[in-house]
């Protein structure tokens, strides 16, 4: 199993996910920045450069592409988000044998990097990857490191 920039249920700051997304839209409108500028990566200078390669591999492909998502499915998911967030912590998840990789960045403002550090020590089989200066989208700015942490895990 592999986790990405998550956490178990009633993950510290899971459940401000609304206002997180709301201050990054508007933070976005007002720098003329994609929202995902703030909500994936660190404002740091390496951070701003990989969200910018990682919008321009977005906009590479030309087939076969997702529909964006409607206002309706991201109320949804920011709901179920927040309802997650706010859900009594699990008291154990020994019971889960699998071997899990649990990825973020270091500075995640969606899902605080935190709950991937106790989600990684909850679960008994588990391997921690924060990768340095990033966020959310950890996984995007360090395709190629993710990839291979990837392969390696899935092969062992």
């Amino acid at each position: 199993m592999i986790l990405a920039g998550t956490s178990t249920a009633g993950g510290e700051g899971v459940s401000n996910v609304a206002s997180v997304l709301q201050n990054a839209v508007a933070t976005a409108a007002a720098e003329k920045k994609h929202p995902k500028q703030s909500l994936f990566f660190t404002q740091s200078h390496d951070g701003q450069k990989a969200a910018a390669e990682f919008l321009r591999r977005l906009d590479t492909r030309q087939q076969d592409c997702d529909l964006p998502a409607t206002q309706e499915t991201i109320v949804a998911q920011v709901t179920a988000i927040t309802k997650w967030g706010m859900a009594p912590k699990p008291t154990s998840l020994d019971s889960i044998q699998h071997p899990v990789l649990v990825a973020n960045g270091d500075t995640d403002v969606m899902v605080p990097s935190i709950n991937s550090v106790e989600l990684a020590r909850k679960l008994p089989h588990s391997e921690l990857s924060i990768f340095p200066d990033a966020g959310h989208g950890a996984i995007f700015q360090y395709h190629s490191a993710f990839l291979d942490q990837t392969l390696r895990f899935l092969q062992n």
